[in-house]
């Protein structure tokens, strides 16, 4: 599937606001592994395509549906049972999930972190500081403020 992959790189990368290294950051993997794949040197692997999907599924959901195939197809292959795929209306119909999304990928893109990885942090942070009784804008006037030290 080389050109099939070179294709589906290169139409992400069009489809994102994200350049190449972002974009291999959210995959996990290096800028290297994405061009080895984009010259059919290996393939992405169905964790990888999903994320693909999801950074496309807003813009391109004939793509990201293609891609959710792909991975249902691989699954199939392989004798693994097929994961479920996410119901991306219940996502845009909750007030703020996708801007969420949007901060989170922001963030990771700044820190040069997979979002999986910065996603828990940022969650916990949110909901102690909920728990604590703050305002979104509290929260945010409160990152504004210079550290300590």
């Amino acid at each position: 599937m080389p050109n099939e992959n070179r294709a589906l790189i290169d139409r992400v990368i069009a489809l994102t606001p994200l350049g190449p290294g972002a974009v291999a950051r959210e995959l996990g993997v290096s800028i290297r592994t994405l061009q080895r794949w984009r010259i059919g040197e290996g393939s992405p692997l169905p964790g990888h395509l999903r994320t693909f999907a999801e950074l496309v599924a807003d813009k391109d959901p004939k793509l990201a549906t293609h891609l959710y195939d792909r991975i249902d197809a691989f699954h199939w292959t392989h004798g693994i049972p097929l994961p479920q795929r996410p119901d991306r209306n219940e996502v845009r119909n909750e007030p703020g999930a996708r801007l969420a999304e949007q901060a989170l990928l922001v963030a990771s893109a700044m820190l040069g972190v997979a979002p999986d990885k910065l996603r828990p942090a940022l969650r916990t942070a949110l909901l102690t500081a909920k728990k604590g009784g703050a305002t979104l804008e509290a929260f945010i006037k409160g990152l504004e403020r210079s550290a300590p030290g």
